[in-house]
């Protein structure tokens, strides 16, 4: 049901714009009408982009995601790993979510 756009709408609706996600064909929701601070969501679409960016996104850059391989990078290079190499231990785990 969550994929008509009339339940979609009211999902939207009903989290005050919350749960609108950063869409360029969502920019004109009529939600950012409800509120005046919302106005500085109206180009929020334009602005922002989903993980992987430009590729299209995937089960894959979300799975990236979920096993935390950039936060923890930026965790070994702060406790002690040199930056170059806790760079390449994020490129070697996120080469093995892309293969599969």
């Amino acid at each position: 049901l969550l994929g008509k756009k009339e339940v979609y709408d009211e999902y939207i609706m009903s989290g005050d714009a919350f749960n609108l996600p950063a869409y360029t064909k969502l920019q004109d929701h009529p939600v950012l009408k409800t509120d005046p601070k919302f106005a500085a969501l109206k180009q929020e679409g334009v602005q922002f982009h989903c993980y992987g960016w430009p590729a299209p996104a995937s089960d894959k850059v979300q799975l990236i995601t979920n096993s935390f391989i950039l936060p923890n990078m930026v965790a070994k290079a702060v406790t002690g790993t040199p930056t170059k190499e806790a760079v390449a231990w994020a490129d070697k785990e996120m080469k093995k979510v892309m293969a599969g």
